[in-house]
């Protein structure tokens, strides 16, 4: 893949994996601290993520600093999922990733983030 960029992979190995599953709160913080991640990081105005639908479960539905809002449209809203819904296999969902207003009290990197599902 020549055209991806991997410098940000401090090694090709997978140091991150072990043969104990991961806590779901830790996968929620995982998932979180990647999203803060985007946000404090990444200028660009589009990213597409790929993930596990298990981490973007945990994440969007158990930890106390990612918040979600649905600006679908009616019709789209009708397929019977909610945004709190468990992905389906290879589903593809649209968000717009945003810092969530609060009263500016605490770290800067623990700040709540808002998901608002868009309509694609």
């Amino acid at each position: 893949y020549p055209s991806w960029d991997f410098d940000m992979l401090e090694t090709d190995d997978d140091v991150l994996w072990t043969p104990e599953m991961e806590a779901f709160e830790a996968a929620a913080e995982r998932g979180y601290r990647g999203l803060a991640f985007l946000l404090l990081k990444r200028p660009e105005e589009r990213i597409l993520l790929v993930s596990h639908g298990g981490i973007l479960r945990y994440t969007m539905n158990q930890h106390p600093l990612v918040h979600l809002d649905d600006a679908r449209s009616d019709d789209k809203r009708q397929n019977g999922k909610t945004i709190e819904s468990r992905f389906d296999n290879c589903e593809v969902r649209k968000y717009q990733l945003s810092w969530k207003d609060h009263d500016g009290v605490g770290d800067v990197g623990r700040r709540p983030i808002l998901l608002t599902q868009l309509d694609y």
